[in-house]
């Protein structure tokens, strides 16, 4: 590996690692927070059982599939190619399919991810129909995106992202392209490693109006680490902690998971997720969830089916589940 390439990833991981305190230190300067309404917010719902069942503290581990939802630099530690879909039950009645496969490459791990969000139809009404006019209002959404990872020395990986857009908002249509980028760096302590991402970077978008929504932009900075055994091992556990941090609304919130592997056949999973408020530490409306994993190996492949329930603090809302299918060949 030439220093040139060292370079470049270095300079990424670092713009990462800098890019939220820069951005909250403008906030703070110029004596306001951005509230605004974000757009494209089911970009924010997680996808794949495995990482929701760990309170979605996975970003820092992502050594599957599912890191092209994550952190895509981890797809490197793909051996070849490996698939996955995903059935989300979300709130309200609405429900999430998303589906991703990579491959690697001679010069590095290409991905393809997909997101489709099919909220509840409701009709719409009027002031001068109040009953119901009879059309019904639509609120689909979809996110396609290419992805590309490259392993720049034994420790140290990158991830790029690209997405293309789409949400329909009743009679409007909107789309848009946003980006992310992510890294992962092993620190050479035991097993331990650190991740970053920067997810749903893109420009003001502006709708109907002159006055423009923002993007859901989150970074998430964390760190994992095998304290019972190593992966594969007939025993592991791993520990995983997050900081993840959404830039558009100055939320903040911390995630713990753990995963349990048993034979490396069957995993237990759990986690737990609370927010950083102006007066201390309170819990979001999701704050434990749980899951199980059963992998079997044939062949030098892999197929896994994972499932997890997240709990809801509102009586209103039925806990979201989600069911996922994945793979390597």
């Amino acid at each position: 590996m030439n220093r040139k390439t060292l370079l470049i990833g270095l300079t990424m991981a670092l713009m990462v690692g800098l890019s939220a305190p820069s951005a909250l230190a403008e906030e703070v300067k110029s004596g306001f927070r951005r509230t605004a309404s974000t757009g494209f917010g089911f970009l924010l719902v997680g996808q794949s059982a495995r990482a929701t069942a760990m309170g979605e503290a996975y970003m820092p581990i992502s050594n599957d599939i599912n890191a092209i939802f994550w952190n895509p630099a981890g797809l490197v530690a793909i051996e070849r190619g490996a698939f996955s879909a995903t059935y989300t039950r979300w709130l309200v009645n609405s429900k999430l399919y998303s589906g991703a496969v990579s491959y690697n490459i001679p010069f590095g791990t290409l991905g393809i991810s997909v997101i489709s969000f099919a909220p509840q139809q409701f009709e719409e009404t009027t002031i001068f129909e109040p009953q119901g006019t009879g059309e019904m209002v639509n609120g689909n959404g979809t996110a396609l995106g290419l992805v590309f990872a490259k392993r720049l020395t034994n420790k140290l990986s990158f991830g790029l992202e690209m997405r293309y857009l789409q949400q329909n908002l009743h009679r409007e249509q909107i789309t848009h392209v946003d980006f992310g980028v992510s890294s992962m760096f092993a620190t050479g302590f035991a097993s331990s490693r650190i991740g970053m991402s920067l997810k749903n970077f893109g420009a003001d978008k502006a709708v109907v109006t002159d006055d423009p929504f923002r993007m859901p932009m989150v970074f998430n900075f964390g760190a994992a680490m095998e304290i019972i055994g190593n992966l594969g091992d007939p025993l592991s556990l791993t520990l995983s902690l997050v900081n993840a941090y959404n830039l558009e609304v100055e939320k903040e919130q911390f995630r713990v998971g753990t995963e349990l592997w048993l034979q490396n056949m069957l995993a237990l999973r759990a986690g737990y997720k609370f927010d950083k408020g102006l007066f201390g530490f309170n819990r979001d409306i999701y704050s434990w969830s749980i899951g199980a994993g059963v992998k079997q190996s044939f062949a030098g492949r892999s197929l896994t089916v994972d499932f997890s329930y997240a709990a809801v603090d509102e009586v209103a809302f039925s806990a979201p589940l989600r069911l996922t299918l994945s793979g390597t060949f």
